[in-house]
């Protein structure tokens, strides 16, 4: 397939995306947050894209459905260990807000899991995103952090997690074995594996990657 290698900044100035207060709209499958919904993209989202400045909840869910169509539809083995969960309706605020709802998300969520699920969700701190990724049935969370910091610099998120793990274990009625803490087990990731850096060419090419999904979910008319 003849593909498009433009840059992105081009591209958006030179589309109907061009004009402030554009968007766009981007179905988002049940399969992929456990849940159907629709994503905005606007040209203000774009913009942090090539200007690498703090992107926000729409561009993060793009890429995730994005990783969902190039990597996991139609692969068993992948769409079967990962899974997502929606920065949309857990995030710092609705944590501080409606925590009941953000724990009765998580544990709906988790009740899908087999052997072996990983799940994957961005979290944003306020100015800076983290990754956690989740195995709740043995009680692991990965916490991976681009930045020096602890877990323990975000208590609610910590005690969230946590607590929806402690529901989940109750709901399937899991007995904890003697050999196991009670507590939910954290893994600093980047303790041990230090964070990769990327060339101004990679970043290029992730930029590339992206502008052409834009272009073939029409996200862009050019």
């Amino acid at each position: 397939m003849y593909r498009i290698f433009i840059s992105l900044e081009t591209l958006v100035d030179s589309s109907d995306m061009a004009t402030a207060g554009a968007i766009r709209l981007l179905d988002m499958e049940e399969d992929i947050f456990g849940y159907s919904c629709t994503e905005t993209i606007g040209k203000e989202d774009l913009e942090h894209i090539f200007r690498h400045q703090e992107l926000g909840v729409g561009v993060i869910h793009t890429y995730i459905r994005f990783l969902y169509d190039n990597f996991m539809r139609g692969n068993d083995q992948l769409s079967n260990r990962f899974l997502f969960v929606s920065s949309s309706l857990v995030n710092k605020a609705l944590i501080c807000r409606e925590p009941d709802s953000c724990r009765e998300y998580l544990v709906k969520r988790f009740m899908a899991s087999s052997t072996n699920n990983l799940y994957l969700w961005p979290y944003n701190s306020g100015c800076h995103w983290l990754l956690l990724a989740i195995d709740p049935l043995k009680e692991v969370v990965y916490f991976l952090n681009s930045i020096d910091g602890e877990w323990t610099n975000y208590p609610d998120m910590k005690q969230l997690v946590d607590t929806s793990i402690k529901l989940f274990r109750s709901q399937r009625q899991a007995r904890v074995p003697r050999t196991k803490s009670s507590n939910i087990t954290w893994i600093k990731y980047f303790d041990e594996y230090k964070c990769a850096h990327y060339t101004r060419l990679q970043l290029e090419q992730i930029k590339e990657e992206l502008c052409q999904y834009f272009i073939e979910k029409r996200l862009i008319s050019i």
